[in-house]
């Protein structure tokens, strides 16, 4: 985690902006394109889930207390952004300079 912290500041540094959050808890998942934007970093850190959409969150939270209450677990999927990422840092770069990127993982 601290490996983590230390690459998140210093990207920073660099201009580059990482966020992640959840976009798919059970059968939830966030309307597609809704993604947060760096000033958007509180609003996902006081989210229960990190989910960005408040609607979405809270149909997440209900799937969770249920599959709680009957002894199970959800499967997820976490998106990492990167903002202000210059071109040619990675794999998926478009060419043009301050692009976003994302990177999806199932959890």
């Amino acid at each position: 985690m601290a490996a983590g912290a230390l690459a998140k500041a210093l990207l920073a540094e660099l201009g580059v902006a990482i966020l992640s959050h959840v976009v798919a808890l059970g059968g939830t998942e966030t309307p597609h394109g809704v993604r947060p934007r760096p000033g958007d970093l509180a609003a996902v850190d006081a989210s229960t889930v990190r989910c960005f959409d408040a609607d979405t969150e809270d149909t997440m939270v209900a799937e969770v207390k249920a599959a709680a209450k009957d002894g199970d677990s959800l499967g997820g999927v976490v998106e990492v952004l990167a903002y202000g990422v210059p071109s040619g840092w990675a794999a998926t770069s478009t060419g043009t300079e301050n692009s976003t990127h994302s990177w999806r993982r199932p959890s």
